[in-house]
């Protein structure tokens, strides 16, 4: 078991994960090879086992190279994170992807059961944190976290708690979780809050964000102020309804307005679609620049 952390006055609890359970090559490039790998998470709290997803593109290089792990949206993985990956193998990057092991918007989901959900994603994050350090080729001195969406949401949270990750790119995400599941008119998200409302008798909005604030945890505005802002590079959108913009914004405070930031003028999706294609050199400099401090 890994010793629990502790961020200030409150932890965030994590049981080490019992390393990669099966690895298969997909394919072999001149720059990279692409693995598909499957590793043990444990949920620190209700102790449930998950097999986690990873794809996982080695780089070609004799020398340990750095590693950028990247948490998708609510939607999974895309040609946007696949863009990610193909700009940061470019920079010399290892790079792994990670599926969410469970489905926050899926509609079986209990609000009493949404905490210990978004706690196996953080558990996600930092299991495959456990398993990159057995990797040779990995620089663990360089490990970095890409996160958007709700994949930022709960990156700033594996962020925040893991020391071992050293700096992140943190898209579109925001805090005080249970307004953003609230008051989010993402139709996944909608769909979620209609179903459970209805499901368990919840007459009003004001009622459900009490109710699922009260199973929540964990969340990224306790724990942000505990790393560095010139370790953060925060991406935000000023017209976004899917993560509302008022959240982004409290989560980028709560960071201490980190000075790495870029403002999208636009809402939830251009944003996505802009940051992962056309301003990706932006964020591999940031990423560049902490190499070896």
């Amino acid at each position: 078991m890994m010793p629990i952390q502790l961020i200030g006055q409150t932890e965030i609890p994590h049981l080490r994960s019992g390393g990669v359970t099966s690895a298969s090559m997909v394919r072999e490039k001149s720059l990279f090879d692409e693995y598909q790998i499957f590793f043990e998470v444990k949920n620190p709290e209700t102790l449930a086992n998950y097999e986690a997803k990873g794809h996982f593109y080695r780089f070609k290089n004799e020398d340990k190279c750095p590693l950028l792990i990247i948490a998708p949206p609510i939607n999974g993985v895309s040609s946007r994170e696949k863009s990610v990956v193909r700009h940061f193998l470019k920079e010399g990057y290892h790079c792994l992807i990670v599926e969410p092991v469970v489905q926050l918007s899926t509609d079986t989901m209990s609000l009493s059961a949404f905490g210990n959900g978004l706690l196996s994603l953080v558990s996600v994050i930092r299991s495959a944190v456990d398993v990159m350090e057995s990797y040779e080729e990995v620089d663990t001195a360089n490990v970095f976290l890409w996160g958007a969406s709700l994949g930022s949401m709960y990156s700033s949270l594996a962020f925040c708690a893991d020391e071992r990750i050293k700096a992140c790119v943190l898209l579109l995400g925001g805090c005080r979780i249970s307004d953003v599941v609230t008051n989010s008119n993402q139709r996944t998200v909608s769909k979620y809050r209609e179903t459970r409302m209805m499901e368990e008798g919840i007459e009003s909005d004001a009622e459900f964000q009490t109710v699922l604030n009260n199973c929540i945890l964990y969340d990224p505005s306790d724990y942000a102020a505990q790393r560095m802002p010139q370790d953060v590079f925060f991406v935000y959108a000023t017209e976004d309804s899917s993560v509302p913009s008022e959240n982004q914004l409290q989560l980028y405070a709560a960071f201490g307005k980190p000075e790495h930031c870029r403002e999208y003028h636009c809402g939830h999706v251009m944003a996505l679609f802009r940051s992962h294609f056309f301003h990706l050199a932006e964020y591999s400099e940031f990423l560049n620049g902490k190499l070896g401090e």
